[in-house]
């Protein structure tokens, strides 16, 4: 059955989504503001707190750390290239009621709703950024915003990225597209937020490499001469996405009024997403040796999967942050089609959900959050959570803020686990809901940041070591201890970022124990300080362990017992230098291979990349 998506849309316009609107049309900026300040929000579609404007990165501080991964994974095991697939080191992701097609490795190099930024300032704003690594590896974006009057604000953010890759068939290019625009009338009582965004991500796999000795033992020098398993396979993404929301405060009280109300009339949002995603996977030679069995066709594999949701919510909130009692309830409605991959489905799901959150003492606050799916593959998943956050202020001394909260609920796993059929891997299995608890106890003070996670699951669900889904009977319990703390002594600076975990009830889920990544840098002010130059250190470490291997076909990870991965330092040296609105750097990272040994590997079979030099430039323009 054939797909129209026009045809929905007008059925489905009543129901939409909330955002914490009121952060949105609050006037964050100071009665005199820096002309020159560049300010933000993200739409956070599946968020339920309150968003305010943040400030645009200008630091230097870490500049030098350009791949988009890290700022969304600081841990995490790739295969060896930017834009190919990564996995997230840590257990401890969002759990989250609802449908999930598949994990997606490459979603680190989606532009998704969560991450279009808008912008607001007072004179026009456009960066231009420019970086380059080794084997001709170019990643070049550029951010444009200006408001064409008082209220209305468009602009642009356009990315593309190459990168050849040291090896055979490793090359990764991608392009990510998207427009803004966004609308306040000067009482911002009314608003509209829109975008458009576009993905194209095109990754060549080689399916590693075929000997590791020849790496190994270093016999090869030429990476390209090193034979790989897979010659003329390759993954494709074609992701393109609109989102239109509508926002009206009931209330008539300014926006920028601070009182602490009881109550209020609040705000209305309606809110609209409509998303496609194309995927491909391609390999002309399926006859290979690399699969395990061939379905379909032994001369060209070409299993391709569509997915189109139209997502609607309405919704209601009255939080403020001077409120004392806010109130969030709606309805999300989702459809869901997928067509491809020998099965076309739908799925139609309703998803009321509801928060609360109190501030019965300025120093104290307490929220509760809910959500129930019904219909289809899954009804009555459901998650339910709760936090409280207490500021240590006492007197004028401010020793932070202490925050506890945990979360209880239940999923059905990643569809394609329960149903997939492709060239090389079919099944179709019984599995039962995911069941998880997680509680955490987060302690922020200044730039200090410690958490201590824990999660206990209930039917957990993953590839096994034959790449095929595999759903543990026993209790899984998972507990992770994290530290964010940089030390300044005069002009020096190390960041530490540090974490430790353990699962306990299964040896079917293989984590390294320990990992940190440490940078050590100097700031100072030259040329009369008309600039800044910080020379620095950069080290990542992680233990060994049965790091998860990838399948190219499945797009994703799965549990292999063969092959030790990480206990492997990775050391970089590099120089940052700001001037002005510029900034500037070049690095020569992994400058540790030629003498710590060839074993670094993240995933099995793919060698992380050796000693290179980079360097990149980023210019701000206000005009």
């Amino acid at each position: 059955m054939s797909f129209n998506p026009t045809k929905y849309l007008l059925l489905l316009l009543p129901f939409f989504h909330i955002l914490q609107t009121h952060a949105f049309i609050r006037d964050t900026i100071p009665a005199k503001p820096d002309s020159s300040r560049v300010l933000f929000f993200t739409p956070a579609i599946n968020q339920t707190e309150s968003i305010d404007f943040r400030t645009a990165d200008t630091s230097i501080n870490h500049f030098q750390r350009y791949d988009p991964l890290l700022g969304k994974y600081p841990f995490h095991a790739t295969t060896g290239n930017i834009g190919h697939a990564a996995q997230s080191l840590l257990l401890k992701e969002p759990m989250m009621s609802g449908f999930q097609f598949d994990p997606n490795p490459f979603r680190h190099w989606i532009y998704q709703d969560d991450d279009i930024r808008y912008y607001k300032h007072f004179k026009t704003f456009s960066q231009l950024s420019y970086f380059q690594g080794p084997k001709r590896e170019q990643l070049f974006q550029a951010l444009f915003s200006r408001k064409i009057f008082r209220s209305l604000t468009i602009g642009f953010d356009f990315r593309v990225m190459s990168a050849p890759g040291a090896y055979l068939r490793h090359k990764a290019n991608n392009i990510n597209f998207a427009a803004t625009t966004h609308y306040f009338t000067r009482n911002n009582r009314y608003g509209v937020l829109f975008h458009f965004r576009y993905n194209r991500l095109i990754s060549q796999e080689n399916g590693g490499i075929k000997f590791d000795s020849l790496f190994d033992q270093n016999i090869e020098k030429n990476r390209q001469t090193i034979p790989v398993n897979l010659n003329k396979a390759k993954n494709r993404t074609r992701e393109n996405g609109l989102f239109l929301k509508h926002l009206f405060r009931l209330s008539s009280h300014p926006s920028n009024d601070t009182a602490r109300r009881i109550f209020s009339a609040g705000t209305i949002s309606l809110t609209s997403r409509y998303v496609r995603n194309i995927r491909n996977y391609v390999d002309h030679e399926p006859a290979s040796g690399f699969y395990p069995l061939i379905y379909y066709d032994s001369v060209r594999t070409f299993d391709s999967l569509r997915q189109e949701t139209i997502e609607n919510t309405l919704a209601w909130s009255n939080e403020t942050r001077s409120g004392i009692l806010g109130l969030t309830c709606g309805i999300t409605q989702t459809f869901i089609s997928v067509t491809g991959m020998y099965e076309d489905f739908q799925i139609n799901q309703y998803t009321p959900f509801a928060s609360l959150n109190m501030k019965p003492f300025r120093k104290l606050t307490l929220a509760a959050n809910g959500r129930l799916v019904l219909g289809d593959y899954n009804d009555q998943d459901f998650d339910v959570g709760g936090k409280i956050s207490y500021s240590l202020v006492f007197g004028k001394r401010n020793f932070g803020v202490i925050e506890i909260s945990a979360q209880i609920g239940q999923s059905m796993p990643n569809y394609y686990f329960s149903h997939y059929h492709s060239n090389h891997f079919q099944w179709d299995t019984n599995l039962e809901k995911i069941s998880w608890f997680t509680s955490s106890l987060r302690y922020a003070f200044k730039n200090l940041l410690f958490s201590a996670h824990f999660q206990s699951y209930e039917n957990f669900t993953h590839l096994g070591p034959a790449a095929t889904p595999e759903q543990l009977l026993q209790t899984v319990n998972y507990f992770q201890i994290s530290l964010r703390k940089p030390f300044t002594f005069w002009k020096v600076t190390i960041d530490n970022e540090l974490f430790w975990q353990t699962v306990e009830g299964t040896n079917r889920i293989h984590l390294p124990d320990f990992g940190a990544r440490v940078s050590l840098f100097g700031t100072f002010e030259v040329f009369k300080k008309a600039a800044t130059i910080q020379p620095g250190f950069d080290l990542y470490y992680n233990t060994g362990y049965d790091g998860n291997a990838y399948m190219p076909a499945l797009r994703d990870f799965y549990l292999q017992y063969k092959k030790k991965t990480g206990n492997y330092p990775y050391a970089d040296v590099f120089i940052n230098l700001k001037l002005k609105r510029a900034r500037f750097f070049v690095a020569y990272t992994h400058f540790n291979s030629s003498f710590s040994g060839r074993d670094y590997y993240m995933v099995p079979h793919y060698p992380m990349p050796d000693a290179a030099f980079r360097f990149g430039i980023s210019w701000i323009f206000l005009d």
